[in-house]
């Protein structure tokens, strides 16, 4: 695990260009504290942030194949790493390394770009191919693994995330995008390929980006979709789910360091944790973190993880979430997340990673994935109930209460030229029907390629890698996301049972039946005081601050918002977080004053 970035350009680096990319890999440090790499030539330099997992002594990177033409420097953990060694070796390749990361470039000489999809993991992966001047940037399937880029007067530079990239751009460049705002306000994130700089892309989910070193033009395609798979026909489906989280709990724990859990008591994580136990009998996960309230209100799943971890014997770590520190430190989470995300869930996850981080835990699992995979979020089923009674739109985000308060302000908060310049472009474009799949895929493609991928998996990476913890996602699996959407293509009904039904009947025996007949809780931090508190410490800044400077947002528009549209209390928080955000990023003013 690690982070990579990158510079490419037309002329010989200059010591300038040098200088600028080695401050790139720097402002990587968190995601790689063990070491680093650099692989340069007369118009690139390629490098990397190393945080040892496997092989922890060895496999520094750069890594080769047979030779040196093909040079790799790669972020992830490819899961089935043994499998693809033992079948290259069998095939003449010699390894120098115990590492994952080095079936990489062997497997490219194999298979040439198409060995992507015998790869079992999450990943980032800079390529360069020496003998046909080519460079590729591949992004794994469910996005876990970041790569954004940007290109510019002749230079085409790359990073595991923004603000390594923003090293490369002087703050003059560093444009905001209105599409991009108006996105994020409806959302609460910034859907890939966007985000909220101009100039700055993401490699989407299951692409990867093909770059010509003679013209540095390139072209980003894509090899996976998981609503493409396959229907599955089967005579028993609970054993094909359960037989596909055994094979995939079996590997993803390969690691040479500890690995942990992050166990809030719920049905996810607790069958990762059983599972983990039930496949890994040579070794255990070293501990639990879970994370609570003051005065343990009902919202507090703390005492279900207790259980949990008494009955597999694992001893747990407790975090107590207080208003007063999430107020204090949400300058530094906004920071940390990298791209603006207003999940009030981020302040869990940041807490749990720094106290992964304090008792040296580099490897986490969690449960992310299998509510939007295995139907977990009642509104999902019930949209698409609304949207097979329609013959031309869905009924997805447009049906929430946020959603439809955002699309109201769009006349008033913003300038008329922004206006002007998204109308073609709203997020109500974003899900039109596409015709090709039927309303459930359609429906999940939302889900996933929306909220999962820009929300709950990227604030999983940067905030376990803020805090140099490698986190893992079994439900994430390809394999496991194309058997579950494989059986729904051939069996509709599925969907329509009881929330996750399918995953419960999978691991039933395993996890305690109080924890799958448990009704569904999800992570209930006490939101309201949590954003009160952020608006009251922060808000003022929205009047004279970048939004309002730099003619985004209208002062005269956030007047009628606060004292005649009487907004929730979750917009305000957008705003002042997306502020923030740009206090740090756009101003170049680094840490946000309290």
């Amino acid at each position: 695990m690690c982070g990579i970035s990158g510079l490419i350009c037309e002329e010989p680096l200059s010591d300038a260009d040098l200088t600028e990319a080695k401050r790139m890999n720097a402002a990587l440090f968190h995601r790689g504290p063990d070491g680093e790499g650099f692989f340069q030539s007369e118009r690139l330099i390629l490098g990397m942030r190393r945080l040892s997992i496997i092989d922890v002594a060895g496999a520094n990177q750069p890594l080769f194949g047979s030779t040196q033409e093909t040079v790799v420097l790669f972020n992830g953990e490819i899961y089935n790493y043994l499998e693809l060694r033992a079948e290259l070796e069998t095939s003449g390749h010699c390894f120098t390394t115990h590492g994952d990361g080095e079936v990489v470039p062997h497997l490219y000489e194999k298979y040439g770009i198409d060995f992507v999809h015998r790869l079992r993991g999450m990943f980032a992966i800079s390529l360069l191919d020496r003998k046909r001047e080519r460079f590729y940037l591949l992004r794994d399937r469910m996005g876990e693994k970041p790569i954004y880029y940007r290109q510019a007067e002749g230079r085409f530079s790359y990073a595991s995330e923004m603000k390594a990239l923003l090293e490369t751009m002087p703050v003059r460049d560093r444009r905001l995008s209105a599409e991009a705002i108006n996105h994020y306000l409806h959302y609460q994130f910034v859907p890939e390929p966007m985000t909220l700089i101009r100039e700055v892309r993401k490699v989407p989910a299951g692409h990867y980006l093909d770059l010509d070193l003679k013209s540095l033009r390139y072209e980003t395609k894509k090899y996976w979709d998981f609503s493409a798979a396959p229907p599955v026909e089967c005579a028993d489906p609970i054993a094909e789910v359960r037989g596909k989280l055994d094979s995939i709990t079996k590997i993803i724990g390969r690691s040479d360091v500890p690995v942990g859990i992050a166990l809030s008591g719920g049905v996810d994580s607790s069958a990762v944790a059983a599972l983990f136990e039930h496949e890994n009998r040579d070794r255990e996960l070293t501990r639990a973190f879970t994370v609570g309230y003051a005065g343990e209100p009902e919202t507090d799943e703390r005492k279900f993880a207790r259980a949990l971890a008494q009955k597999l014997r694992i001893p747990i770590v407790e975090i107590e979430l207080r208003t007063e520190d999430f107020v204090e430190s949400f300058p530094d989470l906004v920071g940390d997340m990298d791209d603006p995300v207003a999940d009030i869930a981020a302040y869990g996850i940041y807490s749990v990673m720094k106290a992964a981080r304090r008792d040296q835990v580099k490897v986490l699992l969690n449960g992310v994935g299998a509510d939007e995979i295995f139907w977990g979020y009642s509104w999902v089923t019930e949209a698409v109930r609304e949207s097979a009674k329609r013959t031309g739109d869905l009924v997805f985000y447009d049906s929430n209460r946020d959603y439809r308060f955002a699309a109201r302000q769009v006349s008033s908060l913003y300038p008329k030229a922004l206006r002007e310049e998204f109308r073609e472009r709203s997020p109500e474009s974003q899900i039109e029907r596409e015709g090709k799949q039927d309303v459930q895929i359609e429906i999940m493609n939302r889900l996933v390629k929306g909220w999962l991928f820009a929300d709950p998996v990227a604030l999983g990476d940067r905030l376990s890698m803020a805090n140099s913890v490698e986190l893992r996602s079994p439900f994430l699996d390809h394999e496991l996301v194309e058997l579950v959407v494989g059986l729904n293509k051939a069996r509709p009904d599925l969907y329509r049972d009881p929330a996750k039904e399918l995953l419960k009947k999978a691991v039933r025996g395993l996890v305690p039946d109080e924890v799958l007949n448990r009704p569904k809780q999800g992570f209930t931090p006490p939101a309201t005081r949590w954003r009160l508190g952020v608006i009251r410490r922060y808000g003022s800044r929205l009047w004279n601050g970048y939004l309002v400077r730099e003619k985004f947002i209208e002062r005269s528009g956030l007047a009628k918002l606060l004292l005649v549209e009487r907004p929730t209390v979750f917009y305000l928080y957008k705003l002042v977080l997306l502020e923030l955000w740009c206090e740090r990023f756009l101003e170049g003013s680094g840490k946000a004053a309290a």
